[in-house]
Formats: structure tokens, C-alpha cells, sequence
């Protein structure tokens, strides 16, 4: 019986260690990548990871040398610099001002070891959203309409990526996530993405008016991501 007794204390006291270390974070998995819809905050992980993984992924190893890791940045830059380069962009980095002041300041100290949150949360409707995330992933390759700027991040692959407008014109919405989450060719894969930022892009692209976007086929999944065959 005393036997019996000692173990019902030691498994109720390893029971209760549990929902301590739940309660205080010591089991939970990293809890600094989370957007708190209760008081509309932020971490500047999360933004990071919406924002800047796609390229710098999300471990910040980058893929050098098109995108550089930024897991030593604060041996290169200065807070200061990178949340200028944050608001201005640089060569094929595009700029992340559509963001505020304190959200770029959260990735900034993400990116240089802070636990950081943001008290403001930039709020966008669903085509709003697009087209700031196509800033941000898509526009270092692909134009959006055939008079915007020449993108500074192209390579010489013997084909040019199409202009994006207009995309539902030759893609179903499942088309153009299959083929964000493939990445053919050179074209990194957005898997990452989630698939509310992928509609999303989708649905601002759909507003563009793009006459070239009736010379392709609807099947032509090489085009659409710029390169190569057909996936």
C-alpha cells in the first residue's frame, strides 16, 4: 500500500512539473514566432519570417551569394543601417516601407539577437496585402505591368520572367500556388508562404490590366516562373 501511495505522488508531482514548465515556456517550442491578435502585437520574428525568410530563409542562412545570411549581420551593419536598408532596399532587395517605423525596428533586433515586438501591426485588406507581399518576394525578378521598372535581380537564363499582371488570365489560383511552392528553375520556392499570402498575391496580380497576359499559356509554368521547362 505505501508502495502504491509513493508512486501516485511521484507521477502527480512529475504531472504537475509538466503543466509548470507549459505554463512558464520551458517546454514550449520557440514562442517568439507569433503575431498576438489580443493586443495587436508583433514579434519581429514573425516578420521577419513573413517578410525576409523567403530569401534569407528562415534560419537566416541565406542562399549566398544572391541573398547573403544574415546570421552575422551586427559584424557588418549597424542597427541603424539595416533598418535604412529595411525602408529603402538595395539592388535586388526590394523595400519593406510599406511597413511601420517600430515593425521594421522589430526585425532589426531580431536580426541582432533581441526578443523583439512590435506594438503596431500594419492591417491591409486581402489586395492591399498582395501587392505589399509581391513587393517584397516577386518584384526582384518579375514587373507587375509592362511600364514598371526593369528588376535589378534577373539573371542571364535565356529567358525573360513575364510580367505578372493579369496572372488569373492564364492561371488558376491552384496553378499559380503550385507553382510558387515548385520554384522552377532558378526561381526560389515560396513554399514558405502561407497560402492566405499566396491568394493574396494572386488577387492584387488579378486587378493589373496586362495585355501580355493573353500571349502565354495557361499551361506554360516555365513563363510564369521566368525559366527553363515546364513543370
Amino acid at each position: 500500500m505505501k508502495t502504491i501511495i509513493i508512486s501516485v505522488i511521484i507521477a502527480l508531482s512529475i504531472v504537475g512539473y509538466g503543466f509548470i514548465g507549459f505554463e512558464s515556456g520551458e517546454n514550449n517550442p520557440d514562442d517568439t514566432n507569433s503575431i498576438n491578435s489580443a493586443d495587436k502585437t508583433v514579434t519581429g520574428q514573425a516578420l521577419f519570417l513573413s517578410n525576409c525568410a523567403v530569401c534569407h530563409q528562415a534560419d537566416r542562412s541565406g542562399m549566398p551569394p544572391a541573398f547573403p545570411t544574415l546570421t552575422n549581420i551586427s559584424e557588418k551593419m549597424t542597427k541603424e543601417e539595416v533598418a535604412t536598408l529595411l525602408k529603402t532596399g538595395r539592388k535586388a532587395m526590394p523595400s519593406f516601407a510599406n511597413l511601420s517605423d517600430e515593425e521594421r525596428q522589430a526585425i532589426t533586433g531580431f536580426l541582432f539577437g533581441e526578443k523583439t515586438v512590435s506594438k503596431t501591426v500594419t492591417e491591409l485588406t486581402p489586395v492591399e496585402k498582395g501587392a505589399s507581399l509581391f513587393t517584397a518576394n516577386c518584384t526582384s525578378c518579375h514587373k507587375a505591368k509592362p511600364d514598371d521598372p526593369e528588376p535589378t535581380g534577373r539573371k542571364n537564363m535565356g529567358r525573360t520572367p513575364i510580367v505578372l499582371g493579369g496572372v488569373n488570365k492564364i492561371h488558376t489560383l491552384d496553378g499559380f500556388e503550385r507553382i510558387l511552392n515548385q520554384g522552377p528553375c532558378y526561381m526560389p520556392s515560396f513554399e514558405n508562404l502561407q497560402s492566405e499570402d499566396k491568394k493574396a498575391i494572386y488577387l492584387w496580380l488579378s486587378t493589373i490590366d496586362n495585355p501580355q497576359s493573353t500571349n502565354s499559356s495557361p499551361m506554360d509554368g516555365c513563363r510564369m516562373g521566368g525559366h527553363c521547362m515546364n513543370r
